[in-house]
């Protein structure tokens, strides 16, 4: 064993190890960084509308390549739902976002403080709030999400 660790499982080799354990080992540590940085949540903040628009296309665009998203509405932006539900906000991304199952997400108290409440319901946005009225980002965390805020 050498001074440099005890590593179960790898052979020390007097000259370079064998290329095909190099490749495995390559390979099996990839695959494992591959897992842990496919996840994004993409986390809205505030009640500007292109700040959203950008959100949900980048969110959507990670989604179409095969990255695991979620966005949530936090803050002040489930404010602008409801400019999308009467029709004042156009974003036909919210539309596209919705209908790949990419919002996550209302906080429920600031929904209730924006009143927009209703507006989610409307549009089908789910609303939830599991840490004291808001959105409980560990959970994303937890389970491997990066967060991005905008």
């Amino acid at each position: 064993m050498s001074r440099r660790g005890n590593l179960v499982g790898v052979r020390e080799f007097k000259s370079r190890p064998p290329h095909h354990l190099l490749v495995n080992l390559i390979i099996g540590l990839s695959s494992t960084l591959y897992e842990i940085t496919m996840k994004y949540m993409f986390l809205a903040t505030d009640d500007n509308k292109m700040q959203l628009y950008h959100l949900l296309l980048n969110a959507i665009h990670f989604h179409e390549n095969d990255y695991e998203v979620a966005a949530v509405l936090e803050c002040a932006s489930p404010k602008l739902l409801i400019g999308v539900a009467d029709g004042t906000i156009k974003l036909p991304v919210f539309d596209k976002a919705m209908e790949l199952e990419i919002i996550d997400h209302a906080c429920r108290a600031c929904s209730s403080a924006f009143e927009a409440t209703e507006a989610a319901e409307k549009l089908g946005v789910p609303i939830r709030g599991e840490l004291k009225g808001h959105s409980d980002l560990l959970k994303f965390a937890d389970a491997g999400y990066s967060i991005l805020t905008f």
